[in-house]
C-alpha cells in the first residue's frame, strides 16, 4: 500500500480524549486506514479495507492543530487502525510534529513491520507501543486468527518475533491478546504468556487480555452477534498466568481492570 504526500494520511476518524487506549494515560486517538491482515472478528474492518464511506485523506497539519488544542488534557497521541505502519511516512511526520509540541506518542500495531517500529524508536519519536499477539506463534494458529494463509502466517510470525524483541527494550509497552471463542482460548493465552515471560520484564510492561465483543463490522458472520465472554473467566486466566509476566490487566466492555500479581 503506497501513499503520496507525507503530510496527508488516509484516516477514518479521531477521538480527542480516551482513557482506554494507552493504559493508565489519557490519549488522543487517530484511526489510520489500511491493514495487511484480515482477522475474522475485526471490529474495525471498514478501516482495514479502506472503505470509501469511512476513510478520507486528511491534512496531518490540520490534525496537529487539533492535538495542540487538546494538549492540556492528554498525555499521549496514539495512532491505531487498521495497521498504521503501512502509512510509514505519514506516521513518522505525525509523530515528529507531535514530539515537537511536547506530547508523547503511542503506536497500536500488529507487529508485522518491525523495521518501521525500530526506525521510529531510533529517531526518538515513539514512546509507547501496544502490540497484538493474536495467537500462539504457530502458522496454523496465526492463520486462523489473522485470516491469512498458513504460508503467509509463517512469514508474519517471524516479523512479530522481531517486533517483540524490539519493543521489549522500551520502558512502556502493552502486549494484547483478545479471547475469541473458537479462535483463541485459555490454553492459547497461557502459551502466549509463557513466551512473553522473557520479554515483559520492566515495571511498565503489561500483558492485556481483551474481551471479544461481537460487532456488526466483523467480516465473518459468526462474530457479528453472540454473547460476551464472562469477565470472571478472563480474570481466572489472568490469575493463572500471574507468575509469568509482571503486570496483567483485563480490557472489557466496561473499561480496564488491573490484576494484582504476586
Amino acid at each position: 500500500m503506497a501513499y503520496g504526500d507525507p503530510r496527508e494520511a488516509l484516516i477514518a476518524g479521531y477521538l480527542e480524549t480516551s482513557l482506554n487506549d494507552v493504559i493508565g494515560e489519557v490519549s488522543f486517538v487517530i484511526w489510520f486506514c489500511g491493514c495487511n491482515l484480515r482477522c475474522p472478528y475485526c471490529q474495525n474492518f471498514p478501516m482495514v479495507i479502506s472503505d470509501r464511506a469511512l476513510c478520507h485523506t486528511v491534512s496531518l497539519d490540520g490534525m496537529i492543530e487539533k492535538i495542540e488544542e487538546a494538549k492540556p488534557y492528554i498525555d499521549y497521541v496514539q495512532v491505531t487502525g487498521g495497521e498504521p505502519t503501512l502509512q510509514e511516512k505519514q506516521l513518522g511526520y505525525l509523530y515528529g510534529k507531535t514530539k515537537e509540541i511536547g506530547i508523547n506518542t503511542s503506536l497500536d500495531t500488529n507487529g508485522t513491520r518491525p523495521q518501521v517500529i525500530e526506525g521510529f524508536i531510533k529517531k526518538g519519536i515513539l514512546d509507547h507501543v501496544a502490540m497484538d499477539i493474536k495467537a500462539p506463534l504457530k502458522p496454523h494458529k496465526y492463520a486462523k486468527a489473522s485470516g491469512i494463509s498458513p504460508n503467509k502466517a509463517l512469514l508474519i510470525i517471524e516479523k512479530i518475533g522481531e517486533s517483540l524483541e524490539i519493543v521489549s527494550k522500551m520502558e512502556f509497552v502493552e502486549i494484547r491478546t483478545t479471547y475469541v471463542p473458537g479462535i483463541v482460548d485459555e490454553k492459547d493465552i497461557v502459551e502466549i504468556a509463557d513466551l512473553l515471560g522473557s520479554y515483559l520484564t520492566k515495571n511498565r510492561h503489561y500483558y492485556i487480555i481483551q474481551q471479544f465483543i461481537p460487532n456488526k463490522n466483523a467480516p465473518d458472520p459468526r462474530y457479528k452477534t453472540g454473547g460476551l465472554v464472562n469477565i470472571e473467566q478472563l480474570k481466572r486466566i489472568a490469575y493463572r498466568i500471574q507468575d509469568k509476566v509482571p503486570n496483567i490487566a483485563i480490557r472489557h466492555i466496561e473499561g480496564v481492570e488491573y490484576i494484582k500479581t504476586s
